[in-house]
């Protein structure tokens, strides 16, 4: 079979994909219009012989006169759109150089340079035909026929709207129980709970016994991701049932979001949902031994920073007590990171999926692509370099090899790790890079970290790997589940060992 060549097209489409990241902003808008311009060609025509391209190439005279009358209208088009998008998401926890109050009154910063509002307005629309004609749509009518046609008897329960954190009343979990028939297939073992709508508070109330506590099930808390700025629980219910229906307890928590809150506050919200959940999860028949943290983009970020922001409390606490290595003053700490009250309990497992975890390196990337302003990243981190190593649990890493290079020799902060951890990254996602999964997979290495596997999965992007587990249908879908229960498999099948909680205030008397 005779190999078709290239079009010009593909051809320009291969130099610019080898194009630099900037060579000048002129030639960057140049770029963009006509990668813009070629979106709208059919993909058969960009690989078709050369006979077709050279037809292709006929048209575009005929196709100029329609372009210079409708290049105003595309302008304003763009500019008010890039415009309405800084409005409703650019405007908050501003940089003093980009606000501007005249006569106490402040005016919206709004860019007026072309490249930026061509890269902002068509990073939109590129996002709004994602939503509109991507999987999205096409897997919420399937769940919604498929939870229709599920009769009510054989329907999993899900207890809603829990409050897991007095300091933070307005946010709630849901808990989707390990499986219908717990109290049925053992009688002596039940759960329930109740809310106050008065204030919000829920009082959990069980009594489980002890051949029913052999039959937990293990437990699944999922951060969302959002950008740190948006997302909700609800609408990650169809993926909760989908763990649901393969045996695991899943906790979804709501968190403090931007501009309401910054990564304190989210870091205080995962902190303590997983607290919560090790107190109460029995109830709802998971087993509090068997908990595994996993999350999305921003949501994976969250876990991982949680998780390091504990293991830095306790190495503090635990070499200032003794003296045997040096620690950072926490006083000229910047970190924007709360103090926590005690150590996590154990973590079994985390499974990240296609998450940031260098905030200065995922700034670039984002300032690349004209996106740095709009995002509430840099915003949420504090808005600082030295806020943002705080954050980055890549940088704090290197932070933790840096201050206690004994304990990462002798391997005692791996062994406070997490047992297992899985990076999961697209092989196709543009939004977050695989390299940052990357850079995450190999500080953990270096740190002594053993049991850690980094997985690409190719032909999906950012959005798929969360999206395509709500109805799983697909071949990724199909394979992450069996690569999941792999994953825990140890965990769930090894005789029932109670970890020993490590606590900073025991550490502390131990100390003294």
């Amino acid at each position: 079979m005779m190999r078709q060549q290239p079009s010009a097209v593909s051809l320009w489409r291969e130099r610019r994909a080898e194009r630099r990241p900037c060579e000048g902003p002129w030639l960057d808008l140049a770029l963009i219009c006509i990668d813009t311009a070629t979106m709208a060609i059919p993909q058969d025509m960009l690989g078709a012989p050369r006979a077709r391209s050279w037809v292709l190439m006929a048209l575009v005279p005929l196709a100029l006169p329609f372009v210079v009358l409708l290049l105003p209208i595309f302008a304003v088009a763009s500019y008010l759109l890039a415009w309405y998008t800084y409005f409703t998401m650019a405007q908050a926890h501003l940089p003093e150089d980009k606000s501007t109050v005249i006569g106490g009154l402040r005016i919206p910063y709004l860019p007026l340079h072309p490249v930026r509002i061509l890269k902002v307005s068509r990073t939109v629309v590129a996002t709004l035909v994602a939503t509109l004609f991507g999987p999205g749509p096409g897997l919420a009518l399937r769940w919604v026929f498929r939870k229709l046609m599920t009769p009510r008897s054989k329907r999993l329960r899900v207890c809603e709207e829990i409050c897991y954190n007095t300091d933070h009343p307005d946010v709630k979990l849901d808990v989707y129980c390990a499986s219908l028939g717990f109290q049925q297939q053992h009688p002596h073992g039940h759960y329930w709970y109740e809310a106050d709508g008065q204030n919000s508070r829920c009082t959990i109330t069980a009594a489980v016994k002890d051949n029913v506590r052999s039959k937990l099930r293990p437990v699944v808390i999922f951060i969302y991701g959002g950008a740190w700025m948006s997302g909700d629980k609800a609408i990650y219910g169809p993926l909760a049932y989908t763990l649901q229906s393969q045996g695991y307890c899943v906790v979804v928590p709501n968190y403090t979001l931007f501009p309401k809150g910054k990564v304190g506050d989210m870091v205080a919200d995962v902190y303590r949902a997983i607290q919560w959940t090790h107190d109460h999860i029995e109830s709802f028949g998971g087993n509090p031994q068997q908990i595994f943290l996993m999350g999305h983009s921003a949501g994976a970020h969250l876990c991982m920073t949680t998780v390091l922001h504990d293991l830095g409390q306790y190495l503090t606490t635990r070499f200032t007590r003794s003296g045997s290595e040096t620690s950072p003053n926490e006083s000229s700490d910047p970190s924007p990171l709360p103090t926590l009250e005690d150590s996590l309990p154990q973590i079994q497992g985390m499974i990240l999926l296609a998450g940031v975890y260098d905030i200065e390196s995922h700034y670039r990337f984002e300032s690349q692509r004209g996106l740095e302003e709009i995002s509430g990243m840099g915003r949420a981190m504090g808005n600082t370099l030295e806020s943002w190593d705080c954050v980055s649990p890549v940088k704090m890493l290197e932070a933790i090899r840096r201050r206690y290079p004994e304990s990462v020799h002798n391997n005692d902060v791996s062994r406070l790790l997490p047992p297992n951890i899985w990076l999961v990254h697209g092989e196709f996602d543009t939004t977050v890079p695989a390299s940052s999964s990357e850079a995450l997979h190999q500080q953990l290495l270096e740190i002594g970290a053993s049991n850690v596997k980094f997985s690409r999965y190719s032909r999906l992007d950012h959005q798929r790997p969360v999206v395509e587990l709500m109805v799983p249908s697909s071949d990724y879908a199909l394979e992450f589940l069996a690569d999941l229960d792999e994953f825990t498999a140890p965990v769930r099948y090894r005789p029932e060992v109670r970890s020993p909680t490590r606590s900073r205030t025991a550490t502390a008397s131990a100390h003294q």
